[in-house]
């Protein structure tokens, strides 16, 4: 999808391709030119051509499509290539499995709100075992994908009058005491944590993957990621502008871009966190040194024998460590954990929400606080003096 333009050494020609999903199908428009400028002003041209094609085609349109046909043209064209690869997984999960079979087959036009208002109460209801069929979060996820799509449909094409999906309560699947425990399985006590970092039956880096989850906040796929190149020593601080992704191997290990668009920033560290980095990144040295005859393209910070390490690997490590610790293997976000344990540990050192947004590359909040989010560098800095302080008030 889009306009692509490069160089090719064969033909000493840069070429160019626009490519635009129409109707469902993949339409192509390509050519050369003798510079780039030439073929970006002419590729450009292509795909505003095909773009036009495209919308004439949206506006033949009416509300009697089919909701599978068309969240499937608008899912492809609009959401699909913004989405990492587990989230556009996840999202047709939602849509093969539950939007689809209940109303996939219903033109736009007769999916009212009383209709969609009965379809998310369903998905909410009890089996004989007492389990719903999705929890409210997951009913939250799928509302939010009918409703984009619905959205498009109303306010975009206008082929529909009105959005369904507005004004449409989530019920609550979990009881009072189910919602606290889900709360406290969302982070590790400090005596939970001094429990797991006692543990020493593992790798030495997996007890400081479990100290930098905890004092920085960063995901997983961010911290195995992390590239020498990364961390600047003088200043003291990570560029986290990459995560690697679930799917990669340790021969063939796969970037992607953060999980949003504010994940990507500076995280400081304090003196303990630095001095652990500063350690592995010497070490890795002299292995390099030691072994001159092994070739890898990428420096990890974090890594066995010059391989990343992978999720799975550091998950079942901690899983271990909780059974042989006796603290709970929090199953749904047992590394996640660590992250919520960090912001809480901010919020108790009284930072800001805006800081702490700040520091975590969080999304949560109002627009305005995502605003000034990733701006003010003094914030940021402060933020890990306040930090550091605590942590010495706190003696962890």
């Amino acid at each position: 999808m889009g306009l692509q333009v490069k160089y090719n050494k064969k033909y000493k020609k840069w070429l160019w391709r626009a490519r635009v999903r129409i109707a469902g199908n993949q339409e192509e428009l390509s050519g050369r030119a003798a510079s780039k400028n030439e073929a970006t002003e002419v590729g450009a041209i292509a795909f505003t051509k095909l773009m036009n094609k495209k919308k004439n085609e949206a506006q033949a349109l009416d509300s009697n499509v089919s909701l599978e046909n068309f969240m499937e043209e608008w899912f492809v064209t609009y959401r699909e290539n913004e989405l990492l690869d587990n989230t556009t997984q996840n999202r047709r999960g939602f849509m093969e499995n539950h939007i689809y079979p209940a109303m996939g087959h219903m033109p736009l036009k007769d999916i009212n709100r009383l209709f969609y208002q009965k379809f998310i109460n369903s998905l909410a209801k009890k089996d004989t075992n007492g389990k719903p069929k999705l929890a409210s979060g997951s009913i939250k996820i799928l509302n939010s994908i009918v409703n984009a799509c619905m959205e498009y449909a109303c306010y975009d094409l206008r082929i529909i009058d009105y959005n369904p999906c507005i004004k449409i309560k989530i019920p609550q699947t979990k009881t009072v005491f189910e919602i606290q425990q889900d709360e406290l399985n969302k982070f590790y006590s400090e005596t939970e944590i001094l429990t797991l970092m006692a543990d020493n039956e593992e790798l030495d880096i997996i007890y400081e993957a479990i100290h930098i989850f905890t004092n920085t906040g960063i995901r997983l796929g961010e911290f195995i990621g992390l590239l020498e190149d990364a961390y600047f020593q003088e200043d003291k601080y990570l560029l986290i502008d990459k995560q690697l992704k679930s799917k990669s191997t340790k021969k063939n290990p796969i970037f992607g871009a953060p999980k949003t668009m504010l994940s990507s920033r500076i995280v400081y560290l304090d003196d303990e966190t630095d001095a652990i980095i500063r350690k592995r990144i010497q070490k890795n040295k002299e292995f390099r040194f030691a072994h001159p005859e092994f070739k890898q393209k990428y420096n990890f910070i974090f890594n066995t024998h010059g391989y990343p390490l992978l999720q799975n690997y550091v998950r079942s490590c901690l899983a271990r460590i909780c059974k042989r610790t006796n603290i709970p293997y929090h199953t749904n976000h047992p590394i996640h954990a660590f992250r919520h344990t960090h912001v809480k540990r901010l919020d108790e050192a009284g930072l800001t929400e805006t800081a702490i947004q700040q520091r975590i590359g969080h999304t949560k909040g109002s627009k305005i606080t995502r605003a000034y989010t990733h701006m003010d560098e003094a914030l940021n800095l402060q933020t890990i003096d306040i930090y550091s302080s605590y942590k010495k008030a706190k003696d962890f």
